[in-house]
Order: structure tokens, then sequence, then C-alpha cells
């Protein structure tokens, strides 16, 4: 727990993967979530705004379809830096959201969406991302919806 209150970290995976994504989770709109009841894996959009679902859920696993995946990037535990997280409602998801982000050409098309300009200090965002699926494996990535700038930005 210490570690997360100091630097900068990345956490690539869920919290049902990842516990310590959990000590985030107060701060993201958009959380991976798994309903035991239904056996899904969905991710959750607390504050839908107009076009926007509650839930985003996958197609089948293994059958084409849709994955849904988020990338948020978030001050750490005592504001002194920013933690990434990406994570998937498969894996599929989680590994197209983290090729979406390593990506030049998607990377800087997502700063110019988010507004965000050439040498500006880091803001708080939030992506949610729609990839098509086949036979456990990813292609075309595309932003479903997106936040910027909450009020986490600076200390409380």
């Amino acid at each position: 727990l210490a570690d997360f209150k100091s630097g900068n970290f990345v956490l690539l995976g869920s919290e049902r993967a990842i516990p310590w994504v959990e000590l985030f989770e107060s701060q993201l709109n958009f959380l991976y979530q798994y309903d035991e009841t239904r056996r899904v894996a969905f991710i959750r959009n607390r504050s839908p705004r107009p076009g926007e679902r509650t839930e985003y859920i996958n197609g089948n696993i293994g059958a084409p379809g849709d994955a849904f995946s988020f990338v948020a990037f978030v001050p750490n535990l005592t504001y002194t830096g920013h933690v990434l997280i990406i994570a998937g409602s498969t894996m599929e998801g989680t590994e197209a959201a983290g090729e979406y982000m390593i990506n030049p050409t998607f990377s800087s098309g997502l700063l110019k969406v988010l507004g965000f300009q050439p040498k500006s200090s880091p803001r708080s965002f939030e992506v949610l991302l729609r990839s098509s699926t086949m036979a456990g494996s990813w292609k075309d990535s595309e932003i479903v919806a997106y936040r910027t700038g909450r009020e986490y930005d600076t200390h409380p």
C-alpha cells in the first residue's frame, strides 16, 4: 500500500485480477464488474451521459463480437504521481486497450479527442473502448465514451 503513495504506476488488469485497482475505484467512472448470477463480465458506466449505456457487455467469449475495456489515468494516493489503469472485461479487451495506448497513431488521436495539447501537464482521464474480437484476438478498437479533468486532478 505504501508504494502507491508516491511515484507513478501502471496496473494492467481489472480488480478481479489485480486487487490494487480497488484503491482507485472511487476515482473511476468506468469500472470492471462481474455478475455471478448472469456469469458475465462487463464495464459499468457509473454516470452515463446522453447516448451512453450503464453496462457494456461483451459478446460470447470465443465468438466474433465486441470486447470492452477502459483506460484510466488518475492520481496516486497522495496526488504526487499518477496511476495508469488498463483493464478489460476479457483478455482480448485488456490486450486491445494496452495496444491502443502504445500505438502512436491511436494514442495521438486519443489525446486530440481528449483535448490535450502537446507538452501540457498531465491531466486525469478515462476512456472506454470497444474492440472487435474473433477467435481470441482483437482488431479495430474505437472510443465509445470518455471523461477528462475531473475534480480529483488536484489534491482535495
